[in-house]
């Protein structure tokens, strides 16, 4: 039976152990660090880093693949084999800062190596994907301990960095030493704080396991065993798309991380006609005649920022524009109104827009005077009325809310501030209202 100055002489031990440097933000769990590593070369240095956002996969905006490298792309197991380079979107890192510190430049002399280039320290969270556990015996390297990264690292996730040609000796004459206190969260010299580092990343950690963005071929039979048979959606992109707008919080993550995960266009069409629908509008979008009034057509109204997926605003500015306090989950919650818009000229029909992969709904900016969101927002919106002539000058404004028989729209758009000219000019085509029509 232990007595209690045993059990006190025990922790003691360990928080002597422990050390007294700096800790993780956040206990780390099996697979789950609160810390990844990532080396860099002398040829990237921070600064370049900081002006390419952070570091990002090659994939995010590549353009023109075939299906086949859409797949590959964003198949985890084909990110770790390293076919996938030029079009993964995947970003590597690792919770061993010693298999980080290789992928920095290294002179080696003798026994010795000596490394120059850098290696960053990052705050895990929701986007770093454990890859052992993700596709077990498909793994050939476990002791990588490498942490994927969905889509990409914003800069100020990144706590800061050594550069290597200014650490002390140590990190050449007892490199195993000082990887053990880095592992263990201590702060060495040599340490550049990120100033631009956002402290909410303090209380994320990574995410672990995903056997569902394994990304084996859809006809592996891997696919029928544990555990990768609970999970039905064997085509890898859409698995990673779920996966994003699963777990995107619009209060921190960075646009860049979930706009390639926009609904498709199909999916996005169906989504517009349903809130249409939901509304007692015809299959067109537009509103039932009620007593000879003008059919207006009713569209969500999006900012540049916050974005529509899977049905709800995202982005900053999403829970003004839904009229909910700010969410500070994993998801926004669901779409609370949208904004009754006149005819505005147009440059092209939505499904074109959205096939295209443009993350917003709709055409023409609208300025909207009276949603307060972080610095000036634009909105962008579409709507068609009937009968109704294009507006012809982009000096004319929309200064009153369209009104229907219960009278003013009571939104939080009901000032719209001056139209604003599309960039592609005024719509060119003379059989708009027919297409619209026939839709």
């Amino acid at each position: 039976m232990k007595t209690p100055e045993l059990h006190l002489v025990l922790w003691t031990m360990i928080l002597f152990l422990l050390g007294s440097g700096q800790s993780s933000p956040v206990p780390d769990t099996l697979n789950r660090p609160s810390i990844v590593w990532r080396g860099e070369s002398a040829d990237r240095a921070p600064k370049d880093i900081e002006r390419d956002g952070g570091f990002y996969s090659r994939g995010e905006k590549v353009q023109g693949l075939s299906q086949t490298q859409i797949q590959d792309g964003s198949s985890l197991e084909q990110h770790i084999i390293g076919r996938t380079l030029p079009f993964t979107k995947f970003v590597s890192t690792s919770s061993e800062p010693r298999m980080a510190l290789e992928f920095a430049d290294e002179f080696t002399n003798g026994p010795r190596s000596v490394w120059y280039g850098y290696l960053y320290k990052i705050a895990a969270d929701w986007k770093m994907i454990d890859v052992e556990g993700s596709l077990k015996h498909r793994y050939s390297g476990p002791h990588r301990k490498e942490q994927s990264v969905v889509i990409g690292i914003p800069f100020n996730q990144i706590m800061g960095w050594y550069d290597l040609k200014n650490v002390d000796i140590e990190w050449v004459t007892k490199t195993k030493e000082v990887m053990e206190l880095l592992k263990r969260g201590e702060t060495l010299a040599g340490f550049i704080e990120n100033k631009h580092f956002d402290k909410r990343y303090l209380e994320t950690r990574g995410a672990g396991e995903k056997p569902q963005l394994a990304g084996f071929d859809p006809s592996d039979a891997l696919w029928n065993t544990q555990p990768w048979s609970e999970f039905s959606e064997r085509f890898a992109p859409e698995a990673l798309k779920k996966y994003i707008q699963e777990n995107y919080n619009a209060q921190v993550d960075h646009e860049r991380i979930w706009k390639w995960a926009l609904p498709p266009r199909s999916e996005a069409l169906s989504q517009s006609e349903a809130l249409s629908r939901s509304e007692g509008s015809d299959s067109t979008g537009n509103e039932k005649p009620k007593g000879g009034k003008e059919k207006v057509a009713k569209e969500t109204v999006v900012g540049k920022t916050p974005r529509l997926m899977g049905g709800v605003f995202y982005g900053p500015g999403a829970s003004i524009l839904q009229g909910e306090k700010p969410n500070h989950g994993s998801k926004p919650g669901p779409l609370i109104e949208e904004l009754l818009v006149t005819e505005a000229q147009t440059t092209q029909p939505l499904a074109d827009k959205l096939g295209k992969g443009d993350a917003t709904v709709g055409y023409e900016e609208l300025e909207m005077s009276n949603i307060k969101t972080k610095g000036k927002e634009s909105v962008k919106a579409e709507a068609v009325v009937e009968g109704v002539q294009p507006i012809k000058d982009k000096a004319k404004s929309l200064a009153q809310p369209v009104e229907d028989e219960a009278g003013p729209v009571k939104s939080k758009a009901k000032s719209l501030g001056p139209l604003v000219e599309d960039e592609a000019g005024p719509s060119k085509s003379k059989d708009y209202q027919e297409r619209i029509k026939d839709s």
